[in-house]
């Protein structure tokens, strides 16, 4: 038996890569720039974008999934979906398109705890944030919120 396995269940030797990249839910097509990624390592694209599409078809058209995605040698794959980042909803939460971080700046709009609590509310089912506890994951929500240069009303 070999010595490592991956929590996957494969060797970490058959792992050819891995990509990271961002589609929106249920709007996956084989063009640039999703096809080419996919194509130069193998995958077929079509085949991907039928699943994805249907995996996420219970989300709003449009929302940008992020996609971690391991590649394995004999061509196979394994992803998974995760939700938008966190900028992505502080910007749809306060109506801006693109915040401004510098020293100069003093506030790049208001956002609520309820919207802070929500957002929580989502990103508790990430992998990442199943060992923390939901206020602790609002404590983070709120720390970079401030590092946005948001302002939070109760």
């Amino acid at each position: 038996m070999p010595k490592y396995f991956s929590p996957l269940g494969k060797q970490p030797d058959l792992i050819s890569g891995f990509v990271r990249f961002r589609v929106p839910a249920g709007q996956a097509s084989v063009g640039p720039p999703l096809g080419p990624v996919l194509g130069a390592r193998g995958i077929k694209a079509m085949d991907f974008c039928k699943i994805f599409n249907e995996k996420t078809k219970m989300y709003t058209p449009g929302i940008p999934m992020r996609i971690d995605m391991k590649i394995y040698k004999d061509r196979s794959y394994r992803y998974e979906i995760k939700s938008p980042d966190l900028s992505w909803f502080f910007k749809r939460c306060t109506g801006s398109s693109k915040f401004h971080i510098g020293k100069d700046i003093e506030c790049n709009g208001v956002i609520t705890m309820r919207h802070i609590y929500e957002i929580a509310k989502l990103k508790e089912n990430e992998p990442h944030y199943m060992q923390y506890s939901l206020q602790a994951i609002c404590k983070n929500m709120l720390s970079r919120a401030r590092a946005y240069k948001l302002k939070v009303i109760p």
